[in-house]
C-alpha cells in the first residue's frame, strides 16, 4: 500500500492564505451608522434616503476592511 493510500481526510486539509480573522472583518454598527451620517451631511442634510446612506456607508467601509 502507498503513503498516498494511508493518509487521513485531515492531512490534506488547506487553509486559506491572506484571509482575515472574522473579528477583523466585522464592521461596527457605531462605524456605519457614522459613516451614513457623514454621506447625509454631504449630500446636503436632505431627509429621504437614510437607507441608501447606510448602504453606501456598509460598502464603503467593508471594501476598507
Amino acid at each position: 500500500m502507498s503513503k498516498e493510500a494511508t493518509r487521513t481526510k485531515g492531512s490534506t486539509r488547506r487553509t486559506r492564505p491572506s484571509q482575515k480573522p472574522a473579528s477583523e472583518m466585522i464592521v461596527q454598527h457605531d462605524d456605519i451608522a457614522r459613516r451614513a451620517f457623514e454621506i447625509y451631511l454631504s449630500r446636503g442634510a436632505i431627509d429621504g434616503d437614510a437607507l441608501g446612506d447606510w448602504v453606501q456607508a456598509e460598502r464603503e467601509l467593508i471594501a476598507t476592511h
